[in-house]
């Protein structure tokens, strides 16, 4: 899948997951993958189904990997 990620000719916009029983913030796992080369992280957090939160991050891989929120508006 990484190779597809970082393909020139099918350029990725942003990686969308869920995380069912946690918050939606980059977890451990999720800043030790690959997905920093990918402009833009989208999580949908689960863990109060009636109040489902989707989150937007910019992860940046240094020494120390960091992540920080984005804005975005939906249905304009």
């Amino acid at each position: 899948m990484i190779p597809y990620l970082t393909d020139s000719q099918n350029p990725v916009i942003g990686l969308f997951h869920s995380h069912p029983t946690a918050p939606a913030i980059p977890s451990e796992l999720d800043l030790q993958t690959l997905w920093h080369t990918i402009p833009t992280y989208w999580i949908l957090s689960l863990q109060h189904m009636h109040n489902p939160e989707l989150l937007l991050y910019q992860i940046k891989k240094a020494v120390s990997t960091g992540y920080h929120k984005l804005s975005f508006v939906i249905g304009q």
